[in-house]
């Protein structure tokens, strides 16, 4: 039952303030826009705490709508409901922001789980673009090969969420604060780490068939790659060959070339 003004006023400040790593690291929550990725969230198993909607999608009479306010309801996920205006301005103008729902964060796996699960790990190393993120999860989850994010990487930023399209909610995921904390924990499990540059490596092919797994597969950020310390730590190097001469491929997609050669000889 929504608390009128004051209700869905204090969980628009908590949505607000999961928009920040900070924030999120300190509500164990982040936010989920749109009726499909809470149908997505519902399915999986994933039962928000809150939900905020706007009038016109609480009045709206159609069996979708009104057929996850009551999964929503029955779920026990707290419904607050504020004008059109509102949730017009958080949303940015997004057709899909008429409902934003607060999910609890994963817990952290364990890097020794996340190689039980498969043996080729896609890591993004300080992909500071959400986008990015989000897209290179959804490649992780349709590879099955389990995602670690390194620095900068954030995958529960909004963006990256939105554009995940629903992979947050399965995917097996861990988060370092730092390369060196990486690193130290993948010697630890003889992890073996490859760089993706965009010069001068061995072809996807050829390093395919020299892999030793368990394997890490480190991606950069398009526009500077790799840090030096990433690359003369890693075992070897992997370039993708273009037939026109261009800086880099997106990382979602050199990330998805990739792992589609190095899984097809798992």
């Amino acid at each position: 039952m929504s608390a009128g003004e004051a209700g869905y006023r204090k969980l628009l400040a908590d949505i607000e303030r999961v928009g920040t790593p900070r924030g999120r690291r300190t509500f164990g929550r982040y936010a989920i826009e749109g009726i499909r990725l809470a149908e997505r969230a519902v399915r999986a198993g994933i039962r928000p705490s809150h939900a905020l909607v706007s009038t016109s999608f609480d009045d709206e009479r159609s069996n979708r709508v009104q057929s996850l306010l009551r999964e929503l309801r029955e779920g026990g996920t707290l419904i607050e409901v504020a004008p059109d205006d509102v949730l017009l301005t958080l949303s940015e103008g997004r057709k899909d922001g008429n409902i934003v729902t607060l999910v609890t964060l994963p817990a952290s796996r364990t890097l020794h789980s996340l190689i039980e699960a498969a043996p080729v790990l896609l890591v993004a190393c300080d992909v500071e673009d959400p986008g990015n993120i989000g897209a290179m999860a959804r490649t992780s989850l349709a590879a099955g090969a389990p995602f670690l994010t390194v620095g900068r990487s954030d995958l529960y930023h909004p963006r990256a969420v939105r554009i995940g399209r629903g992979s947050h909610f399965r995917i097996v995921h861990r988060h370092y604060e730092s390369y060196d904390d990486f690193a130290k924990e993948c010697a630890q499990e003889n992890v073996t780490l490859y760089a993706s540059v965009s010069s001068g490596g061995l072809t996807p092919r050829d390093l395919a068939e020299r892999l030793r797994r368990p394997a890490a597969l480190l991606m950069g950020q398009e526009a500077f790659g790799l840090s030096r310390e990433a690359i003369e730590a890693s075992e070897e190097r992997v370039t993708i060959p273009m037939a026109t001469p261009m800086d880099s491929l997106s990382v979602s997609a050199a990330s998805a070339i990739l792992l589609y050669e190095f899984l097809q000889r798992t």
